[in-house]
């Protein structure tokens, strides 16, 4: 526990110092601090290390955010490759993001240059407002609040720093994840319209995302043998990875199933494989990389990069007499309308679509389950006016 005690300077000024002992028994004594409240923050600190069985050292903080982000990056063995790349890239220079006044608001740009022990709760707080008023989502600001938060949490436990200057920050609000724009949904025909307008192979590629709910990632890691009879087998996503194509393995623990598929579209895989190159091939990549989208060129060798697919898909999407804004991701939702359409339980959409839990599902897709109890309303209300000869009896209260 460190003490302060108040001296006298030779000018009868006052003077305070801190006293406290370290973890190894010795005892310490630091002075020249003008005021008592200068002198309670150093105590803190001290405390605060002792506390974690440290000895406060007030050199260890004039590190560099930059340094401190560089070093939590690389002991973060636990991430997967592309979380890692995503850190990386939103710590580094190139994320930066010029605002019209020509500044930037990037994690870098604003706190790289710093020492970890000069950053304070204020500008932590300073930098979320301007991330907000410069119209960043409330999942993009506390994402990247999140990464300061959690490098600056490693320079406490390794003694840089007795406290994390963002801990108690107030975050924006995330907002209602449910997906009730009716562009998002797409009916049977309309789908049949986009299916048409692609061509193929791609064309397969598009019915899949549709009728079997999968996400872009998972599609492009599909191989010829993860079709099964009257089923899609999900085990693996493709990700770019420096430049390059990896396989990974599905997002979640729920993500990685076997989605039913309708007759109509195991037949159309059945013709597919039949054409595909290597459709005898179990490892083959389903669905072949495309070299060059205008005009298309074929790698039945490497599996698919989704973004390079883009362009055949907007020129669809516009032949099909479609919004132009109609994101690929739509089609997963409309897996979703089309499920509860025919009447498919909330839980197995979940497994389906590989949704971590039913709860993901239902708050996504709330308005679609939602059914008309008119009838059942109307039959209660009946009830409660019900004749005196019949044999519903009311419900008095208790006397008392």
């Amino acid at each position: 526990m460190a003490s302060i005690q108040k001296r006298q300077t030779v000018s009868g000024a006052p003077a305070y110092i801190v006293k406290w002992k370290t973890p190894d028994g010795r005892h310490r004594t630091k002075g020249g601090f003008r005021t008592r409240k200068a002198a309670q923050v150093y105590a803190t600190q001290v405390a605060a290390a002792a506390l974690n069985g440290q000895a406060f050292d007030p050199k260890a903080g004039q590190v560099t955010f930059r340094a401190a982000a560089a070093g939590w990056l690389k002991g973060r063995h636990d991430l997967k490759p592309t979380t890692l790349a995503e850190h990386t890239r939103a710590l580094g220079p190139a994320a930066a993001t010029r605002r019209s006044d020509g500044t930037t608001l990037s994690i870098d740009a604003v706190f790289g240059a710093y020492p970890i022990n000069a950053i304070t709760r204020e500008q932590i707080t300073a930098w979320i407002s301007k991330l907000t008023a410069a119209g960043k989502s409330p999942s993009t600001v506390r994402y990247k609040y999140h990464l300061v938060r959690m490098v600056l949490a490693q320079a406490v436990v390794d003694g840089l720093l007795t406290t994390n200057p963002a801990d108690y920050v107030k975050l924006p609000t995330e907002h209602n994840t449910t997906v009730d724009d009716p562009t998002m949904f797409l009916t049977a025909a309309q789908v049949t319209a986009l299916v048409t307008e692609t061509p193929w192979p791609y064309s397969i590629y598009v019915h899949l995302a549709a009728w079997a709910g999968l996400r872009a990632a998972e599609l492009c890691g599909l191989q010829v043998g993860d079709v099964e009879s009257g089923s899609l087998r999900v085990e693996r996503t493709v990700q770019p990875l420096g430049g390059e194509l990896i396989y990974l393995p599905p997002k979640t623990k729920g993500s990685r199933r076997r989605v039913p598929l309708t007759d109509a579209t195991y037949s159309l895989l059945a013709e597919y494989l039949a054409a595909h190159p290597r459709g005898k091939e179990p490892s083959a990549p389903l669905f072949p990389g495309l070299v060059t989208a205008r005009p298309a060129v074929l790698d039945w060798a490497k599996p698919l990069r989704h973004g390079t697919f883009y362009h055949i898909y907007h020129d669809a999407v516009k032949r099909a007499g479609l919004p132009p804004a109609l994101k690929f991701h739509a089609l997963r939702h409309t897996y979703a309308s089309l499920c509860v359409a025919v009447g498919i339980p909330p839980l197995a959409i979940s497994r389906y679509m590989g949704h971590a839990n039913v709860t993901t599902t239902l708050g996504i897709y709330a308005h679609l389950f939602a059914e008309d109890h008119s009838a059942a309303m109307h039959a209660l209300g009946a009830a409660q006016h019900a004749p005196a000869n019949s044999n519903v009896v009311p419900l008095r209260p208790r006397a008392q």
